[in-house]
């Protein structure tokens, strides 16, 4: 092929290539005009459907209804980011519904979206939780993204602040600086041991705060006022007897008190007045074995034991038999409570409430059996006015239930209702539980996992 074919081939090749690249230059621009029709096509049908039809005012109520974000396990911020990412018209309606965004769990974002986030809450309550995993503590105190983040949102948002959650590591601003008018409650939460065991926090002014928990950080009440806290949760701390008595001082309205993994110390005789208390939780409780003798509470009606020695009788000073007891109490609740040296259950906790309705045995394992022995033997002297007892966990002598029934058969007040967890009827044999039918009828079980055994009307 000489030089002169060649030329004309590779010219003929140029032509081709030109026509080529007209004709892909009016396909592409035929597909642009199609997509746009369909686009306009679709804008169209959408503004037909009931969802864009509907007003504003009535779709953001829509929206806040499904997609609000709450402080529940396993809602995600993203629920309400989602919106944002259908269409215009939804997106401008989300970011005008302030209720939307005012949950915030502030430990997932950066510090300029968690800016964004505050900024599309209008003027509402706000309630936020700041956490970081325990095992990126070090790494956010180093980024400063914790500090910074709450420093922040103390500063400008500690007036409209409704919910507040602090997963802290040691480092926290003195709350004391700033008022939380409208707080109703405050969680701070820490590791044990990440605090210089002298250094103490006061707490600040919170006129409405009804729930507050602390779990290993050093709040001092002493001076504070609190009139409306209702519920207290205190974990993880070392406390003496002055310290409750400035909770007292404090919190003089308090309703329900939650005490787990503290360590109490006290002399004998002496005690803290709780007026108003009703309930009172009592967990992992180190100290004297007399665990419940510091504590006067004439309003007291539920008392919850969880791990701790079912075998504790102190004595008071204060009475002439040297016993004490909540006569107010109607329900003693025992969760995975245990008696020492796998020694039996000698009776002497009923004594604290010797007019308990309702006795709950969860968990108990080895110390439920002897509990439940004591009740059947005993011939409920010890719990002369129990109605109700509930058994959760296997007990390996399911016999005892029945003798508790028949114990109780004679009594001018019987038993009206036993609670059976699943374990616990799963492990029973079933000559016992058809014996524990024929003298209670069954009902409907209010919770799963339950099966309820009622009294039979005398015939």
């Amino acid at each position: 092929m000489n030089i002169k074919t060649r030329e004309h081939h590779i010219a003929e090749l140029d032509v081709q290539g030109a026509l080529l690249e007209r004709r892909i230059e009016s396909l592409t621009q035929e597909l642009e005009n199609v997509q746009r029709v369909l686009r306009e096509n679709r804008r169209q049908r959408a503004a037909c459907t009931p969802l864009h039809t509907l007003p504003d005012d009535i779709l953001k109520l829509i929206l806040e209804a499904a997609y609000e974000h709450t402080l529940e396990e396993g809602c995600s911020d993203s629920n309400a980011l989602a919106i944002t990412h259908v269409d215009r018209h939804l997106r401008n309606v989300a970011l005008s519904a302030p209720r939307l965004w005012r949950c915030i769990h502030a430990g997932m974002w950066s510090g300029a979206l968690f800016k964004l986030l505050l900024s599309r809450t209008g003027n509402l309550p706000l309630r936020v939780v700041l956490r970081f995993p325990v095992a990126q503590l070090s790494r956010a105190f180093k980024n400063e993204r914790y500090r910074v983040q709450l420093t922040y949102l103390l500063a400008l948002f500690a007036h409209r602040m409704e919910y507040l959650s602090v997963k802290i590591n040691s480092y926290l601003p003195d709350l004391r600086q700033r008022s939380y008018p409208l707080l109703d409650t405050l969680v701070l939460e820490s590791a044990p041991g990440l605090w210089d065991g002298e250094r103490l926090y006061y707490m600040p002014k919170c006129p409405k705060l009804k729930t507050f928990a602390i779990t290993a950080v050093p709040i001092s009440f002493e001076g504070a006022i609190l009139p409306s806290l209702e519920s207290l949760s205190i974990s993880d701390v070392d406390i003496h007897l002055d310290y409750l008595r400035n909770v007292v001082t404090a919190c003089p309205n308090v309703t329900t008190l939650h005490m787990n993994a503290v360590a109490i110390t006290y002399s004998p005789g002496e005690t803290v007045v709780f007026s108003h208390l009703e309930a009172l939780h009592l967990g992992r409780v180190h100290g004297p074995d007399a665990y419940l003798d510091w504590i006067v509470a004439p309003a007291l009606s539920s008392l919850t034991i969880f791990a701790c020695n079912l075998r504790s009788r102190g004595v008071s000073t204060r009475d002439p038999d040297g016993l004490r007891s909540f006569p107010t109490v109607r329900t003693l609740v025992l969760k995975l409570a245990q008696t020492p040296d796998a020694d039996r259950f000698d009776g002497n906790l009923f004594q604290y409430v010797p007019n308990a309705t309702t006795l709950e045995v969860r968990r108990c394992s080895e110390s439920a059996e002897s509990l439940l022995e004591h009740l059947a033997t005993a011939e409920f002297s010890s719990l002369p006015t129990l109605q109700t007892v509930v058994v959760t966990g296997a007990v390996e002598k399911s016999e005892v239930l029945l003798r508790i029934v028949k114990g109780c058969i004679a009594r001018e007040r019987p038993l009206k209702e036993l609670q059976l967890g699943d374990a616990t009827r799963e492990a029973m044999e079933p000559d016992i539980l058809e014996a524990l039918k024929d003298h209670l009828s069954v009902t409907a079980p209010r919770k799963r996992m339950m099966i309820h055994l009622r009294a039979t009307a005398p015939q």
